[in-house]
């Protein structure tokens, strides 16, 4: 299994440290898209990492491609969660035009699982390499297991020539060398995943904050409301006794002219 080091030694300075990781990003962004979509799809990745949306013309004019290879490619990518899109409708033509965003994350978890699988893959040819032993032709026509060997009595099937014993120890080197590379990108890659999801954290306890905010700013708009609709009612009632008391005042006087 491989070992989750979270936080990779680096020996470099934060910024140097953050100018690789972006280049392991936009090579592993490469990587991945080139797997799904073929090569040319590797061309998109700049023109979406980081840029939100993007309207799909204007993507296919800048990769110098159809709009149809273009949506190919998309589908493909689409087809693996590696892309998202919203549509708009342009109002002077009256059709839908389609925004395409890099899901990166998701790019880079989805290149973690490959290289899992080629660890895993590559460990146990390790293990068959280090109990069996495997002949190989002088002229590199072929290689078999030693039960193959035995049952073509040791010959090339091609040449005639023996079969040689494969050297384990060079071979055991070859396979711990590229176990190493892949446990290393991987452990890289997953500090791009910490990194997103620290990013993410922030991302998220801002907009909580953002939201409370709103909450509180209405909360107090809706008082100010309150305050000047009580106000006004308050006047409003004032007005009305003013009034009634008047009325009460003028009826007294009335009564009293009418007695003298």
């Amino acid at each position: 299994m491989m070992k989750d080091t979270k936080g990779t030694a680096l020996k470099t300075s934060k910024s140097e440290q953050a100018g690789r990781l972006k280049q392991i990003e936009e090579e592993a962004l490469r990587e991945i898209v080139s797997k799904v979509a073929g090569k040319s799809a590797a061309e998109l990745v700049p023109i979406l990492k980081d840029k939100g949306h993007v309207d799909e013309f204007k993507i296919a004019g800048k990769a110098k491609i159809t709009i149809n290879e273009l949506r190919n490619i998309l589908y493909k990518l689409h087809h693996h969660d590696l892309v998202s899109s919203i549509r708009k409708k342009d109002n002077k033509k009256g059709w839908f035009i389609y925004f395409w965003s890099l899901n990166v994350e998701r790019a880079i978890r989805s290149l973690i699982r490959e290289y899992s699988k080629e660890f895993e893959s590559q460990t146990s040819l390790l293990d068959s390499r280090t109990k069996k032993n495997y002949y190989i032709c002088p002229k590199g026509h072929t290689e078999l297991s030693e039960e193959s060997s035995l049952e073509q009595n040791f010959e090339c099937i091609e040449c005639g020539e023996l079969l040689v014993l494969k050297d384990r120890e060079i071979e055991q080197r070859k396979i711990n060398k590229t176990i190493d590379t892949i446990q290393e990108r991987v452990n890289l890659l997953r500090e791009l995943v910490h990194k997103y999801e620290a990013a993410n954290k922030i991302a998220f306890e801002k907009d909580i904050i953002k939201v409370a905010k709103e909450k509180k700013e209405a909360r107090a708009a809706a008082k100010k409301v309150r305050v000047r609709v009580a106000k006004r009612e308050e006047a409003k009632l004032a007005r009305v006794k003013a009034k009634a008391k008047a009325k009460r005042g003028e009826r007294k006087a009335h009564k009293k002219g009418m007695k003298r």
